[in-house]
């Protein structure tokens, strides 16, 4: 019986090659679609980062992961991608098994909200949200939620509930304390964010 060593061993390493954008195929069986807004941040992320996320096809080039990544390229006017490429056929039951893994194991993750909150809200201080897949009204909403406003304007009044907001980044914990408990004494709504 093979200990775990020689299983690890026995993976060759990563090899990345560059091949014409025009040569990958997406996959027949892919069950996630990119809606535009998505490829407009994945269009940012590579004007910003260049190539940092992973494109892994099969031997014939038909795409096991990255779907969205490359149709972003695509309209970045990229004509070459970098590429992980496994050694089965993209038909191979092996490699379907392997995109429902890329487009599904993700999903299993859980989101801590207040370290999402504390960390969208610096990156919107020092870098702004584009790009990342958050809108400033998408971190509106979660510290609405996590705060626990209600909607207090009905659904069908026509007119939008607003909730104004306040992070305010604290030197210390005790700052944070002060603060919090007087902002509580003025009859202000508080919830803290530590992150």
């Amino acid at each position: 019986m093979a200990t775990m060593t020689q299983k690890a061993q026995a993976v060759p390493p990563m090899r990345i090659e560059q091949v014409p954008i025009d040569s990958l195929t997406p996959h027949s069986r892919n069950f996630r679609s990119h809606p535009p807004a998505q490829l407009e941040h994945l269009q940012q992320s590579l004007r910003e980062y260049g190539w940092a996320r992973n494109v892994v096809v099969s031997s014939d080039n038909v795409i096991l992961a990255g779907h969205g990544i490359v149709e972003a390229a695509r309209r970045n006017g990229h004509t070459s991608v970098p590429v992980f490429r496994l050694g089965l056929k993209g038909s191979d039951p092996r490699a379907e098994k392997f995109l429902v893994l890329e487009n599904t194991v993700s999903r299993l993750a859980e989101d801590d909200d207040t370290q999402l909150a504390a960390l969208l809200a610096d990156v919107q201080r020092t870098e702004g949200l584009a790009g990342t897949g958050y809108a400033d009204a998408d971190l509106d909403a979660l510290i609405a939620e996590m705060a626990g406003l209600p909607d207090v304007t009905p659904k069908d009044a026509g007119v939008s509930a607003q909730a104004w907001m306040v992070v305010v980044d604290c030197a210390d914990e005790r700052q944070q304390v002060e603060l919090l408990e007087r902002f509580e004494s003025e009859g202000l709504r508080c919830r803290a964010l530590i992150g």
